[in-house]
């Protein structure tokens, strides 16, 4: 039973992605569109208060579960070369995961006289999308020189 004082959490720890970009330069200017594979760790825990129902007291009891989600990401963005070793740049980025469902694994401090449910395990599901925009400044060391064919 779900009492006042229960709680769930998730969060995303790390993500990560294996994409393909594909682009136009204009003088200083690069526009490109980005999309591939998407892919991070999510942890979910649960807390669950001690309770008493019916007369019947129910120990305190936590559980926790993480999962690799894997998915996909688009997006498009720009950057432009101040410099041969300076560029600042903009991109958008939609990721869509595949959900997944977590076992909380309820392992509590079992006082005596209390009831003990071994066999009933706390479950979430867990769907994730994100959106997310990067402003970037970078610096390139020892840029290579353009390769150029002379006949």
């Amino acid at each position: 039973v779900f009492v006042p004082g229960d709680s769930f959490g998730n969060r995303a720890r790390w993500e990560s992605s294996e994409r393909g970009i594909i682009g136009r330069s204009f003088d200083k200017w690069l526009i490109y569109a980005t999309g591939g594979l998407a892919i991070t760790d999510v942890r979910m825990d649960s807390n669950f208060i001690a309770t008493t129902n019916g007369g019947v007291p129910f120990p305190p009891s936590a559980g926790s579960d993480s999962k690799t989600l894997y998915g996909f990401t688009i997006g498009a963005g720009a950057a432009y070369a101040l410099s041969k070793n300076w560029d600042i740049g903009a991109e958008y980025r939609y990721s869509q995961y595949n959900g997944d469902d977590f076992g909380l694994r309820i392992a509590g401090n079992f006082a005596p006289g209390a009831v003990a449910c071994f066999n009933t395990n706390a479950t979430g599901h867990k769907d994730l999308s994100t959106n997310e925009i990067l402003f970037r400044l970078n610096y390139r060391f020892n840029p290579t020189p353009a390769l150029v064919a002379r006949y």
